[in-house]
């Protein structure tokens, strides 16, 4: 069995990224309907960036990323999402600078009667949506010397 490679050279573990001027950059935040997506939509908008928001409801993106926003509606569940944003993003701007993929759903349960659609679901969310969306993004991203940003969460009780 081969080992994975290792990390590309250009990333190194524990040394901050360098701070970037947002304003006219063209940043798609995937998850823009939800409360951290939409929180970071407005922080983008704040800072200058033009805002792409990406969700799955077109009457929850209405009111996200301010008034001069793209919206692009889309699940990132669907192998051809990124095909989707792609193509809106060129048209609309021909370019893009980054991208903040804050998309995720979680499940409870026990594990053996957890049912396979829920795992399905987990899976194409939180793994597959995200690596097809970059699949197809990443050369537009690499035209622009772009950026990525891949949030996961983690649900925690306070005892």
């Amino acid at each position: 069995m081969s080992a994975l490679p290792g990390p590309s050279p250009g990333l190194r573990a524990g040394v901050a990224p360098v701070p970037r001027d947002l304003a006219g950059q063209v940043v798609a935040v995937v998850g823009a309907t939800g409360g951290l997506g939409s929180a970071i939509a407005a922080e983008l908008g704040t800072r200058g960036a033009v805002v792409v928001a990406v969700g799955r409801s077109a009457q929850r993106l209405e009111s996200v990323g301010g008034p001069d926003a793209t919206r692009v509606v889309l699940d990132v569940r669907d192998p051809d999402a990124g095909d989707t944003l792609a193509a809106a993003v060129t048209a609309a701007h021909g370019c893009l600078d980054g991208v903040v993929i804050a998309t995720g759903v979680v499940a409870f349960g026990d594990l053996v009667d957890t049912d396979d659609d829920i795992v399905e679901e987990l899976f194409l969310t939180n793994v597959c949506g995200p690596l097809w969306l970059l699949r197809r993004l990443v050369p537009l991203l690499e035209a622009n010397d772009g950026f990525v940003v891949n949030l996961s969460a983690v649900v925690a009780e306070t005892p």
